[in-house]
């Protein structure tokens, strides 16, 4: 959580969360492989459970301090989440002028800004709940 300053002057936050101007961009690339991680944890986990043996697991993925009384679905939300962050770039858009930042690499720090052609009223919002 943090701030960042657009070139507009407006000093964009994501304290409170969720918020509609930060997210994370997944490279088709970085899709692949966090898929396909997200598959053989999975697994690695059933595999685990089978034999009876979530304590090796556990220790495979976590240290010593990593609370042992949580759920399989807290484990695997957090080994998972581990793997999307450093697979993905963080994304901020402004909500004064419409302009998106993306970081130039995973964890990097530095953005680059790209602006649209078309003003902010008339094309739709980038960041925010997506469904389809």
């Amino acid at each position: 959580m943090g701030k960042f300053g657009c070139r507009c002057g407006n000093v964009l936050s994501n304290v409170h969360q969720p918020t509609e101007i930060n997210g994370r961009i997944l490279s088709e690339k970085s899709d692949d492989e966090f898929f396909e991680d997200l598959a053989a944890i999975i697994d690695d986990y059933i595999e685990h459970l089978g034999r009876d043996d979530v304590p090796t697991w556990r220790a495979k993925y976590f240290n010593e301090q990593y609370p042992t009384n949580l759920t399989a679905g807290e484990m695997l939300h957090d080994v998972l989440t581990g793997r999307f962050w450093n697979l993905t770039l963080d994304m901020w858009e402004c909500d004064q002028c419409g302009r998106v930042w993306i970081e130039e690499s995973v964890n990097a720090n530095s953005f680059c800004a790209y602006s649209f052609d078309e003003p902010l009223e008339k094309r739709p919002k980038v960041l925010g709940l997506n469904k389809s």
